[in-house]
């Protein structure tokens, strides 16, 4: 049976890792080690230097084990290859080597730029450094949990892509649109990253302080996104199916 390894970088709690991991558990043995909190915009960051708690986590997902660690979506998928994974704790059932990695579900779109930021897609980009094919999965304006169309054509997905493997060093990035399943257009298949960001970080040195500063997040126009990008693909309704290559894991 397949091993799947889970994790995402909205916190082990979101709705988005609880639908990824029941539906991946149709594919295989699903084991879910994902951040204890939110470790958004990490990119591939790990930390060195400093001891990690891994707690079990009651998902309540029949036959999912799941466990929350305090360190990024990287330090997850290098915690199970070097060390969670050998033969000393396959006896207790926690950890087999996964033969697949799953990032996810967003709550956001991972496109344009912004996947050079992603912990999302910084946790898959570490799977391929393993050899192991990793897919991640976000979802359109999804904070109050995934879509329709995510809920719909998850499984659709996965059962499609798993049986495409990509050449060493490359990943699959998905993402689904915001749009009701009544507005659904179609899945566009290889999307490029549009070359805008989703968000510009402004940032303000405070009153009367030469040397503090607040941010300000504000949301840019996607609209002038292009035919063929990933993020012209969501805002027209349609499932963007796209390939990230790893610069240093490649062919």
């Amino acid at each position: 049976m397949r091993n799947i390894l889970v994790t995402n970088d909205d916190g082990i709690f979101s709705p988005g890792i609880s639908l990824l991991a029941i539906t991946a558990s149709e594919f295989g043995r699903v084991t879910v080690l994902a951040p204890d909190r939110v470790r958004s915009g990490g990119s591939q960051s790990v930390n060195f230097h400093r001891d990690f708690l891994m707690k079990p986590y009651d998902m309540g997902l029949p036959g999912v084990s799941a466990f929350s660690f305090d360190g990024t979506p990287t330090d997850c998928v290098r915690a199970v290859f070097n060390g969670l994974s050998d033969s000393n704790l396959n006896d207790k059932g926690l950890f087999e080597k996964p033969d697949l990695i799953l990032s996810g579900i967003n709550d956001e779109m991972n496109a344009g730029c912004d996947i050079l930021y992603s912990s999302t897609i910084g946790a898959a980009m570490e799977a391929v450094l393993y050899d192991v094919p990793a897919i991640c999965f976000s979802s359109h304006r999804a904070k109050s949990g995934p879509g329709e169309v995510t809920k719909r054509y998850l499984k659709d997905m996965l059962s499609e892509l798993i049986e495409k493997p990509l050449p060493p060093g490359q990943i699959y990035n998905v993402n689904f649109p915001s749009c009701a399943l009544s507005d659904f257009k179609g899945i566009l298949y290889d999307r490029v990253p549009a070359q805008i960001p989703g968000y510009q970080d402004i940032y303000h040195l405070k009153e009367n302080d030469d040397k503090s500063f607040t941010v300000a997040i504000e949301a840019i126009p996607m609209e002038s996104a292009l035919d063929g990008t990933d993020i012209g693909a969501v805002l027209t309704g349609h499932i963007s199916v796209g390939v990230v290559k790893n610069m240093v894991k490649s062919v």
